[in-house]
């Protein structure tokens, strides 16, 4: 979603809804080979035709040029001298008439001749001249917002309420009461071209009310409708303006652009605490640290370069060659400044006292000729398998 274009994409949505759902057709066609035919230099931009073939509604785009591609773009088969923009779209939406109703893109009638954005306010008689000899008509005017913030860092997320005002227009030469109520029963055509405002008003009802979750606009939640009156009233020329309240529930989040995704990567590891009973977080080893060679003859054995941490201190240390004393364990340790340091014992005598500060890694024993064995003493946590990245 765009914070800058919230309002004008949900206006330009609304407008677009009311008009798909209860905009006037031309006479329907019965194939797309008839809806190709039709003269379309005496369309407006936005028509619709229902087309009885496919079962749905057709949209003329005046400055289309997508590519055709039937049945969802058609061609006119005579296209303004010199032109070649313009086209038939099928309407593809997941709006419907009322919850569960009729998807609007295969609504067979409406009745409203203009459907349009209202960005003044000047009194009912702009709107009047705006759609003047189009009535029925519905205007669709913002009339503010109220964001509230919802977050507890200032000034990063709000809910909002977006206020449109319909304006519905009606001219019944009839009279009061049939630009209101709408014709008798009877006159079936005409109450197909005007069925009245309050008929329109309840339409219009039912068209919101149906479009919770799928209104289309990113950061919209859902419509709700609000009251209705009558805004003005010309007698004499039987002509109505009612309005009709229309709250969207939005919600918007101002983003710090100085922050950049955070990414987290992953490496997993192996840990050992033998022959401590725990795993001690500020001294271990996290690679090498280990001989070359394991057991076997010889006595000269290279300690793999080192990475570890000695007394939460970060330290390493290049990859050095030894020579143990035959016959002896020798004990190694390594210092915060990245420095081995050996110390020889009788085979099987006790551990000689560690000095403070230094991380006792590892005891070799030998025999007169070679390398017996290489055992850790201390914590290992050794990378195993890829790293991996999680981002934000």
């Amino acid at each position: 979603m765009s914070l800058e274009t919230l309002i004008g994409d949900a206006e330009a949505a609304l407008v677009r809804l009311i008009q798909i759902g209860l905009g006037w057709r031309y006479p329907t066609r019965a194939d797309l080979t008839a809806l190709a035919a039709m003269d379309v230099l005496v369309l407006n931009d936005g028509a619709l035709v229902y087309v009885t073939s496919e079962g749905a509604v057709y949209e003329w785009l005046a400055f289309s040029v997508s590519a055709v591609s039937s049945p969802t773009v058609i061609a006119p088969t005579l296209p303004p001298a010199g032109k070649t923009n313009g086209r038939w779209h099928k309407v593809i939406t997941d709006w419907t008439y009322g919850a569960g109703g009729t998807n609007l893109g295969a609504k067979t009638s409406g009745y409203l001749k203009a459907v349009e954005a209202y960005s003044v306010d000047e009194g009912p008689d702009a709107a009047i001249e705006q759609v003047f000899g189009k009535t029925p008509s519905v205007l669709v005017q913002f009339t503010g917002d109220a964001p509230v913030a919802d977050s507890g860092l200032r000034g990063t997320f709000y809910k909002n309420t977006l206020n449109f005002q319909l304006l519905i227009i009606t001219a019944n030469l009839r009279g009061r009461v049939t630009a209101t109520q709408g014709p008798p029963v009877q006159l079936t055509d005409e109450a197909a071209t005007d069925p009245g405002a309050y008929r329109i008003i309840g339409a219009l009802r039912r068209l919101l009310c149906g479009v919770a979750g799928t209104f289309g606009v990113a950061g919209v939640e859902r419509i709700e409708i609000g009251p209705t009156s009558l805004a003005f009233e010309d007698y004499d020329q039987r002509l109505y303006v009612w309005t009709m309240n229309v709250m969207m529930r939005a919600s918007f989040q101002i983003e710090d652009e100085d922050l950049e995704d955070a990414a987290l990567r992953i490496q997993p590891a192996l840990t050992e605490n033998w022959p401590a009973t725990t795993w001690d977080k500020n001294n271990y080893i996290s690679r090498g640290g280990g001989l070359d060679e394991g057991a076997g003859a010889g006595l000269s054995r290279t300690i793999d370069e080192t990475i570890a941490k000695v007394g939460s201190t970060a330290v390493s240390a290049a990859a050095q060659l030894v020579t143990f004393t035959a016959e002896r364990d020798t004990y190694r340790d390594l210092s915060p400044a990245g420095v081995w340091t050996f110390t020889a014992v009788a085979a099987g005598a006790p551990q000689p006292a560690l000095v403070p500060g230094r991380l006792r890694v590892a005891v070799t024993r030998t025999d007169a000729s070679g390398i017996v064995g290489d055992m850790a003493l201390c914590s290992f946590s050794i990378p195993y398998g890829d790293a991996f990245d999680i981002s934000s």
